[in-house]
């Protein structure tokens, strides 16, 4: 089919077979960009899903069915572990959680003279439900995880409490991770932070980083490529707190808690910069994620908004439907390969 040039212009196939190709080729878009042309068949191996922890499980939310199904148990260090981050990364899911050292075991640094260090360690589920090891953190606090290119990137959502109270300088900042084939690299940090922060948003060579600052959202942009960092100017008024976003094609849409939904863009002259779309509903939920699927937004919460001001945005999605659900983490895109 490819040689014959009427055939691909004419049917329209051609547009389509590059959608396919570009999201393909895109490791950082396959779990939760998902264009017609990329969409499987209700048919074949491969299912839509929304991966979330529920107790001491991994749990799905079949996008085409609505059914909840478990997808596998967390790792037995993780069951004790009273925070939990995920991610998905090239479509492999990836557990950051607590662990203490057991009673009497000697700590590092200035822990040194403790006898309970916890660490965050990184499992990612391997063939046949079984968790590996990738990496560990010294730190406890709670994480939001990012992944983009071949680096899964996060930042802390407070101070350490414990550095506080060795009087160790406590600034907030973005870090990242290598991660290839199942093997991660120490992590290092790779810019210094205003804010602590509440969501990050990839957006082309950017890491947004939201964070509330006096009832208000700050966003600081880190530059993957040259490593600088800016803020954004704009004003985002309301919390980042629940905050969450989605993709439509390439354009990235942020999602807060009061029903404001706004638009990333860029222009020539300014590299981020937001335009508020609209308004979906006019009070807090606490949400937990969002899809854009099948021209659907799903959108996942605590506590299910009992009206909506907008049910369907033309050009973006056609309906929306609201997913009320009780997860202890995020809940995350990911294509999930059924069983033989």
């Amino acid at each position: 089919m490819k040689n014959n040039i009427r055939l691909l212009v004419d049917t329209g196939a051609y547009p389509l077979m590059h959608e396919a190709l570009m999201y393909t080729l895109d490791v950082s878009r396959r779990h939760d960009a998902w264009p017609d042309a990329a969409v499987c068949r209700d048919s074949g191996k491969y299912k839509h899903v929304m991966v979330f922890v529920f107790g001491d499980k991994v749990r799905t939310y079949d996008l085409n069915t609505g059914r909840v199904a478990e997808f596998a148990q967390l790792p037995l260090d993780c069951n004790s572990s009273s925070d939990i981050s995920i991610t998905i990364f090239d479509n492999i899911l990836h557990v950051l959680f607590n662990k203490a050292t057991t009673p009497g075991q000697q700590g590092f640094g200035m822990y040194a003279q403790t006898n309970c260090h916890i660490n965050k360690e990184v499992y990612v589920l391997a063939k046949e439900k079984t968790w590996v090891k990738v990496n560990s953190m010294k730190d406890n606090r709670t994480v939001i995880l990012l992944p983009q290119g071949n680096h899964i990137y996060h930042c802390y959502l407070s101070a350490n409490p414990r550095h506080n109270m060795f009087g160790v300088q406590n600034n907030p900042g973005l870090h990242s991770f290598c991660c290839v084939y199942g093997h991660a690299s120490v992590c290092t940090e790779c810019c210094k932070l205003e804010n602590y922060g509440n969501c990050l948003v990839r957006f082309h060579k950017y890491i947004l980083v939201f964070g509330t600052k006096i009832n208000a959202t700050a966003v600081e942009c880190y530059n993957t490529e040259t490593r600088q960092t800016h803020k954004c100017e704009t004003s985002i008024s309301g919390t980042a707190e629940n905050m969450v976003s989605f993709t439509h094609g390439t354009d990235v849409y942020i999602l807060q808690r009061n029903g404001s939904l706004w638009k990333v863009f860029s222009t020539n002259t300014t590299p981020v910069d937001f335009v508020l779309v609209s308004q979906l509903w006019d009070f807090d939920c606490s949400l937990k994620g969002c899809v854009l699927f099948r021209k659907t937004l799903f959108i996942f919460c605590n506590n299910k908004p009992s009206e909506l001001t907008m049910s369907s945005l033309p050009g973006i999605f056609a309906s929306i439907q609201i997913i009320n659900i009780d997860s202890r983490t995020p809940c995350l895109p990911m294509i999930q390969k059924l069983a033989l």
